[in-house]
């Protein structure tokens, strides 16, 4: 049988060329747009991961070399054990006491907040998610220290009693070089904790970002108060948090000639508490900051 003057096997020939060509274009065209899209995400993967190691990089960096440490001399060991020892909070490494330098002066440990929540803020984009948690975690364990001012003042005198500015302040660079003993391996362990989000986050890129910021709802939100508990219940800090503001009180009273045992249970309760209350304010600021 022929059509057009040729046999049907030839017409079936032709046929079969074009779906197979037909059926070749398609599969090149599919392929081919897979593979862009491949290429196209796996470029944008070695962009973010570049972006993400040197901004966690940064950050690490920064809080290694900021935290570099001093140990206390010799000399000097027996003096400052009395005073820790007002806090009945445990010493990290007994008698062999540390700390950072950022804790020596107010201004170098403000100095130090500052830079660390700018580093915060120009790479938070880039960062994997678990990283910038604990990262505002850090943030909101080191708000406490800022906020030493504040508790002082905040405590009442009796109007015979009244301390200087310069009482104040000599009085808030002791308790902020304290606490930086006193805490030391707390935030020792932070800063461990980091560095191995920071590696998991780099071998196990994950590009999913949240579908929500953590400063939604004025940080009236689950992430925020699961930042909140986790100090509270799993650091040291938050722990020994009642000690740690009867050890201050202890100290603002005797720089007052203050008798603190004269003092109530109840006056040192309320005291402790209206502090406590400024600590969770300031944190829920820094922390939206």
């Amino acid at each position: 049988m022929t059509f057009f003057g040729l046999p049907q096997f030839v017409w079936e020939i032709i046929a079969n060329v074009f779906i197979t060509l037909g059926a070749g274009l398609i599969i090149a065209y599919f392929t081919s747009t897979f593979l862009k899209k491949r290429e196209e995400k796996i470029r944008i993967s070695g962009t973010i991961l570049e972006k993400r190691i040197n901004c966690e990089q940064e950050i690490l960096t920064f809080l290694e070399k900021e935290n570099y440490k001093y140990e206390m001399p010799k000399d000097k060991h027996k003096d400052m054990l009395d005073m820790v020892s007002l806090y009945g909070i445990p010493l990290p490494y007994g008698t062999n006491l540390q700390y950072s330098v950022i804790f020596t002066s107010p201004k170098l440990f403000e100095k130090f907040m500052v830079s660390l929540e700018n580093l915060f803020a120009k790479n938070r984009l880039w960062m994997d998610v678990k990283v910038r948690r604990h990262l505002l975690l850090i943030q909101a364990y080191y708000s406490f220290f800022r906020i030493i001012p504040v508790i002082l003042h905040r405590l009442p005198l009796p109007k015979d009693k009244k301390l200087t500015d310069k009482q104040y302040k000599d009085l808030h660079k002791i308790i902020l070089w304290q606490c930086g003993i006193i805490f030391d391996d707390d935030l020792n362990m932070l800063t461990s904790e980091l560095e191995e989000l920071i590696v998991s986050s780099i071998y196990k890129l994950d590009l999913s970002r949240p579908k929500k910021s953590i400063t939604r709802q004025k940080m009236q939100n689950a992430e925020v108060v699961s930042i909140q508990k986790e100090i509270s219940n799993e650091t040291k800090r938050g722990i020994y948090m009642g000690e740690l503001l009867e050890g201050i009180e202890k100290q603002l009273y005797g720089l007052a000639g203050v008798e603190y045992s004269s003092l109530s249970d109840k006056e040192r309760k309320e005291m402790m508490e209206q502090a406590f209350e400024d600590e969770i304010y300031q944190e829920e600021i820094d922390l939206e900051d």
